[in-house]
């Protein structure tokens, strides 16, 4: 029987991947100092033995349900100068003993929220969400969103929000 992943896995994966993964030979994905950096697949500047999440974000949301770890929004932009280009609305699925993450929904683009298994759903609190494009003044808001997500329909459903 495999091991199902866990949280910690995925958080060891995603943070440790930038120091225990040899950069891949891509020349192209070498910066700049203070360039912007576009939102890059993982897989295209790490090589790794283990699965790596899609993009390369901070401030995502992650949780554990019936043995998948499922990872949430977050931002892939230069840190500490968030716009809505570098945010995701995205909601990824790691299966038991899978190699890749796959894509499962889709959403408004949120980074910090809070993602819990509760039943046989995912929970969805709060979060932030920057309006402004890049190089435009800051636009960003604190969230009072609460929505669940049935695995089973594959879709979000918003709760009552949060005070």
């Amino acid at each position: 029987m495999t091991r199902p992943p866990s949280l910690k896995l995925l958080l060891t994966v995603s943070l440790a991947s930038a120091i225990a993964c040899k950069p891949a030979a891509n020349p192209s994905a070498a910066t700049t100092a203070g360039a912007e950096l576009p939102p890059l697949p993982a897989t295209e500047v790490f090589e790794s033995s283990t699965a790596l999440m899609p993009r390369a974000v901070t401030s995502f949301g992650a949780a554990e349900l019936a043995g998948n770890v499922y990872a949430f929004g977050g931002y892939s932009g230069v840190p500490h100068a968030y716009n809505r280009d570098g945010q995701s609305g995205e909601l990824w699925r790691l299966e038991p003993g899978g190699r890749s993450f796959e894509l499962v929904a889709n959403t408004d683009p949120t980074q910090g929220a809070a993602l819990v298994a509760l039943g046989n759903a995912l929970i969805r609190v709060g979060g932030m969400r920057a309006n402004n494009a890049v190089g435009q003044p800051d636009d960003i808001h604190s969230l009072d969103e609460v929505a669940s997500f049935s695995p089973e329909a594959k879709a979000w459903t918003p709760l009552m929000a949060l005070p």
